[in-house]
């Protein structure tokens, strides 16, 4: 059974939001980052007998989070793409459904 308009506006624009909400977490990850990197860089003031393995920890951390909010956004790209084609697609075959 073909898809009406609605089902199928309402299914490209949850997907649309579901990117909206990656974009969001990966912005959220920046700032996230932005205040480890700060927190880095006082730690350079700090001398203890554990500093380089915090140091070296937080570094890793803040890898990853660069790392995820970067997937993030790629993830939501690719959500944002496909949506497109299917919103398309789908269309067509309403589209053709209702010439017949």
């Amino acid at each position: 059974m073909a898809k009406s308009k609605r089902t199928i506006g309402l299914n490209y624009n949850n997907a649309i939001k579901q990117a909206d909400e990656l974009d969001r977490l990966s912005r959220d990850i920046k700032r996230l980052k932005s205040v480890l990197d700060a927190r880095s860089n006082i730690s350079s003031f700090w001398q203890a007998t554990c500093t380089e393995n915090y140091k070296s920890a937080l570094n890793r951390e803040i890898k990853n989070l660069d790392v995820l909010s970067d997937n993030y956004k790629v993830v939501a790209s690719i959500i944002r793409d496909t949506a497109e084609e299917v919103y398309k697609v789908e269309m067509d075959a309403l589209r053709i459904a209702k010439d017949r």
